[in-house]
């Protein structure tokens, strides 16, 4: 039996909510971590979560097994490395506007944030969050939901490297990143070639012979090394394998 997991761009695939700047209320009020909570309640938040501003390469915090947060991006980007001596730094992923950071554990005895571009998080320190969600159950259970989100997420990614081509990993790895920024007409990479590579198991010169095909075949064009125009969502969508990786799954 195939373990099914919905792949980030597949159609059924639940995208975290992106707060915009429409909004009357503060953006994460309108976050699911956030959801069914009185105003009282979203009162107290506000007591323990504190938003914090990043310029690009900035670091929200270094972070051990001891300390850390408990939170969310509000609009930006953030890397997350693991890092096992002070020389190796495995990238673990990315979080995007709407996206729950990564918990942490035994596990990454070292763990780096880095903003990609201008980020703003909302964040509270992990040894306070037991405080206030013993106040607010709801929470805790909002928590729970998105963490488990994150990690289908990941395990998405995962099939996507045990089971598909270069290509459709690569074309959903440039999918995802258009998703999380709202399908704008230019998107930005954010990464090196090394480190798509790093992301889609493969070598940042696999990386680039992809991108140059969808660039030949007119799904795409790049602005820069970092920025592309995509120029047929639908055939992008089709070049991941969607339908391919549905019917080995089922």
């Amino acid at each position: 039996m195939t373990y099914q997991t919905a792949l980030p761009w597949a159609g059924d695939a639940v995208d975290p909510a992106c707060p915009t700047a429409l909004h009357s209320a503060p953006l994460w009020q309108d976050h699911p971590l956030f959801e069914g909570l009185t105003e009282a309640e979203l009162t107290l938040v506000t007591r323990y979560f504190t938003a914090e501003t990043l310029s690009p390469g900035e670091v929200l915090q270094a972070m051990d097994r001891s300390h850390g947060h408990i939170g969310i991006v509000l609009e930006g980007a953030l890397r997350e490395d693991a890092n096992s001596n002070v020389s190796e730094t495995n990238l673990l992923g990315l979080v995007f506007a709407g996206g729950l950071l990564c918990p942490t554990g035994p596990r990454l005895p070292r763990f780096a944030e880095t903003a990609l571009c201008d980020t703003e998080v909302w964040i509270c320190p992990a040894d306070e969050f037991p405080a206030l969600a013993g106040q607010i159950p709801r929470l805790a259970l909002n928590l729970v939901t998105e963490t488990q989100r994150r990690l289908n997420e990941a395990m998405a990614l995962y099939q996507l490297r045990g089971c598909m081509t270069a290509m459709e990993r690569v074309a959903g790895l440039i999918s995802v990143f258009s998703s999380r920024q709202g399908h704008p007409e230019t998107i930005s990479l954010f990464l090196s070639r090394q480190d798509l590579g790093a992301l889609a198991a493969l070598t940042p010169e696999t990386v680039s012979r992809q991108i140059k095909t969808l660039e030949r075949d007119g799904i795409l064009s790049l602005a820069s090394p970092s920025r592309l125009a995509i120029r047929d969502h639908a055939r992008l969508r089709a070049a991941t394998g969607v339908g391919a990786f549905t019917a080995l799954a089922a």
